[in-house]
């Protein structure tokens, strides 16, 4: 069996991001939310029913997703240089993904209330362009016709 890999500050933050977005993505985006209706539509009257909680809240979620991501890069923090080192490492996995995951719920909240006010400034905009279209038009239709009749 081969020895885990030391794993550096800089490689955790690298996990522990890739935790926090597969959490997030999985529990939060409209990419798997038909993923977790047809789940709560199966097992949402079933004694299985409590585990439905794993898949709306990246927290929960994001324990989960930290072992699978450890198993597969196979690689600790080396603090005690035993076997606590994989629990040490799954507990800094989780703890160092919440803000991310936090930052990315504050930044996709603040993208879609800027979106949202992006769209309403657009259409503002337009039916401002289209007063002042028709307003010079109107001014032009005014100014051009009388002078046609004095001419």
């Amino acid at each position: 069996m081969e020895e885990a890999i030391d794993l550096s500050f800089l490689q955790l933050l690298t996990l522990s991001t890739l935790v926090a977005i597969i959490s997030y993505d999985v529990t939060r985006t409209r990419i798997f939310k038909a993923f977790r209706v047809w789940l709560t539509d199966k097992f949402g009257n079933t004694p299985a029913k409590d585990y439905l909680e794993l898949i709306k809240c990246h927290y929960c979620f994001s324990h989960w997703v930290a072992i699978v991501v450890q198993l597969c890069s196979r690689q600790t923090v080396h603090v005690t240089h035993n076997w606590l080192d994989v629990p040490i490492t799954w507990t800094a996995l989780i703890v160092i993904s919440q803000p991310i995951m936090v930052f990315v719920d504050y930044t996709t909240d603040a993208m879609s209330k800027f979106e949202a006010i992006f769209i309403i400034q657009r259409i503002l905009g337009r039916m401002r362009f289209k007063k002042d279209e028709i307003a010079c038009l109107k001014r032009e239709n005014n100014e051009g016709g009388p002078e046609k009749d004095e001419q």
